[in-house]
């Protein structure tokens, strides 16, 4: 059985909505330089698949992937210089954390009908206290 704090963690990073953003953006991108947006989004969507069937395949750990994925002074590696320092990895961890603290608000929030509680209980972060307890 995986725990509540785990569960929140694993609701969080399995949320298609940030996967969605990146590759909208990644389309906005591409029609800002210049295609047009069916070939923008077919660009992507054949990058996703591409990506994800390569990444199934036994063999290289996700880091050493990217890294293989540029070549010197290529596309790749230009783009990633500019991700990198703008901050696309603290991004997308705070945002994650985001994710876990609004599901174990939303289990603190259900929780107190579930227990009996009424309204009375106040959310602090990824604890719930109640103002009285049940009964009183």
């Amino acid at each position: 059985m995986v725990s509540e704090e785990k569960l929140n963690i694993i609701m969080a990073l399995a949320s298609p909505a940030p996967v969605y953003l990146m590759a909208e953006s990644l389309m906005d991108a591409g029609v800002r330089a210049g295609l047009h947006r069916d070939e923008a989004v077919s660009v992507v969507m054949q990058l996703l698949r591409g990506t994800g069937e390569v990444w199934e395949e036994p063999g290289m750990p996700i880091s050493e992937l990217r890294a293989d994925a540029g070549i010197p002074g290529g596309i790749s590696v230009e783009r990633l210089h500019v991700l990198e320092p703008g901050g696309l990895r603290g991004a997308v961890s705070d945002a994650v954390r985001a994710g876990v603290g609004a599901g174990a608000d939303l289990a603190c929030r259900c929780r107190p009908v579930a227990a009996g509680w009424d309204e009375d209980h106040v959310v602090t972060g990824a604890r719930c206290h109640p103002t009285r307890e049940p009964g009183q």
